[in-house]
């Protein structure tokens, strides 16, 4: 979900279409970098510019395709995405090309107390493992030198769903982990 001009619209990250799911044709003016996706709710939250030059909240249900708006508490000038494993998961960044795909194999999934990491890239001088719990929270966080395969201990996580990030200098990947 984005907004473009007056329009709330979605865009396809496969193919680059672009839906329109609703206008906010009372609204002016957008506050830059205010906006944020609540995945629980379904609701994109930006701040808006009214033709009365009024500061207001808008809250864009995706589900109904409706919003509303109200009052902005404060002094807020800018809303924030908490969720940073969704927010890296969730969004595209347009005229950046993208890396080539790394094909590492991760093994067992679900695990309980390892899982080995195979065809990490020969060509990083350095590999960052981090494993973030459903709410975006780093739960690992291990770098190491370059390296093909690795084998991580993970008996300490609580079962649940987790996501495996692996960053080298020319690419991140992120992996959905399940722990049992």
């Amino acid at each position: 979900w984005n907004y473009t001009g007056s329009f709330v619209v979605e865009i396809n990250k496969t193919s680059g279409d672009v839906y329109t799911r609703g206008s906010l044709a009372e609204f002016q003016y957008f506050v830059a970098g205010s906006s944020s996706f609540d995945q629980n709710s379904g609701s994109m939250l930006l701040l808006g510019i009214d033709t009365n030059n009024v500061l207001k909240m808008i809250i864009f249900d995706t589900y109904s395709n409706t919003y509303q708006a109200g009052f902005v508490p404060g002094n807020v000038s800018e809303i924030v995405c908490d969720n940073s494993a969704f927010a890296r998961n969730a969004y595209t960044t347009t005229a950046v090309q993208e890396a080539e795909s790394i094909e590492i194999k991760l093994y067992p999934n679900p695990a309980a107390d390892k899982i080995t990491l195979l065809n990490l890239p020969a060509s990083a001088s350095e590999i960052q493992i981090t494993i973030l719990n459903a709410t975006g929270q780093g739960v690992i966080n291990r770098t190491y030198k370059s390296l093909q395969q690795l084998e991580l201990n993970v008996s300490a996580l609580k079962p649940g769903n987790y996501f495996l990030q692996i960053k080298t200098n020319a690419s991140v990947e992120t992996r959905k982990l399940v722990i049992i």
